[in-house]
């Protein structure tokens, strides 16, 4: 009985291991860079470059890494690394828990010009248009914490 128990573990143990190297492969990533690449240019625009689409299983999480957003003209708002952690068992009941989004270096330049314009601010409207428009999914989506880490905000103000 301990042999078959043994046994059994370290199948369970092989499987998840080769399960863990295959979705943190090249092949993986490629797989699933369309399910990332699309939602994210329906949301931020077709202009987003993002570089490499990540993924673990244990934790499981996403990530995206190198996203440039055209959010100020001439300046895009980069971003270092998104990670997304997704909680598993809610997905058996078509509900998506994301206790943690994690965004690492963001660097955004905001500017005010003389006629009191934000920059920023017309990409803002176009993301919320695009958000408003969006069909609503199938999966509901919840989403706990969004922790940000090293990044830079810069502000100037010509209208003073």
């Amino acid at each position: 009985m301990k042999k078959i128990i043994i046994i059994m573990l370290g199948i369970i143990f092989i499987v998840l291991a080769a399960i863990e190297v295959y979705v943190q492969s090249e092949a993986f990533s490629a797989r699933i860079r369309p399910y990332v690449a699309e939602p994210l240019a329906a949301i931020l625009g077709p202009d987003v470059h993002f570089g490499r689409v990540k993924a673990n299983f244990i934790p499981l999480f996403i990530e995206v890494r190198d996203i440039s957003l055209p959010a100020t003209p001439g300046r895009p708002t980069t971003i270092r690394k998104v990670r997304a952690y997704v909680n598993p068992f809610p997905l058996l009941v078509k509900k998506i828990s994301v206790p943690l989004i994690f965004v690492l270096e963001p660097t955004v330049e905001i500017e005010r010009s003389r006629r009191g314009t934000i920059n920023i601010s017309q990409f803002i409207q176009q993301v919320r248009t695009r958000m408003a428009e969006k069909k609503p999914g199938v999966f509901q989506t919840s989403l706990r914490a969004i922790t940000i880490k090293g990044g830079r905000i810069s502000y100037g103000d010509k209208k003073v």
